[in-house]
């Protein structure tokens, strides 16, 4: 009896984390949206930087790898869909007259935040 007590414990641990997992995706959606901003920040300072450098190395007639370029050009589609989607987010897509929010369009645009964010962090890692 008592296996069957900690196999329904586990099993009900595991759907509470996994339920409160997607709810934190409407309910900290302003969070998400201020947290991608951060990574596109610093996503424009990493690519600004690499720039810099592909321009001094072409200015001493130095060839640059193509995998830099292929990386330049990554973020720089990644830069355009992240300003789409923080465009999408801040437009308040609201019901019940204007004053209560619409969970799931939020549910949604959050999961789309939430997996940006993580793209753009391995994107600066590379």
């Amino acid at each position: 009896m008592e296996y069957l007590y900690g196999f329904a414990s586990a099993i009900s641990r595991d759907l509470v984390c996994g339920v409160i997992g997607q709810l934190s995706y409407p309910c900290c959606f302003n969070s998400f949206v201020q947290d991608l901003a951060k990574e596109e920040g610093n996503l424009a300072a990493t690519r600004d930087s690499v720039q810099d450098r592909v321009t001094r190395a072409k200015k001493q007639t130095r060839k640059t790898a193509e995998v830099v370029d292929k990386w330049l050009k990554e973020a720089s589609i990644s830069m355009d869909n992240v300003d789409q989607l923080l465009q999408m987010a801040k437009t308040e897509n609201n019901s019940c007259l204007g004053h209560c929010p619409n969970w799931i369009w939020r549910y949604r645009v959050g999961r789309k935040l939430a997996k940006k964010k993580r793209d753009l962090k391995l994107c600066i890692e590379e």
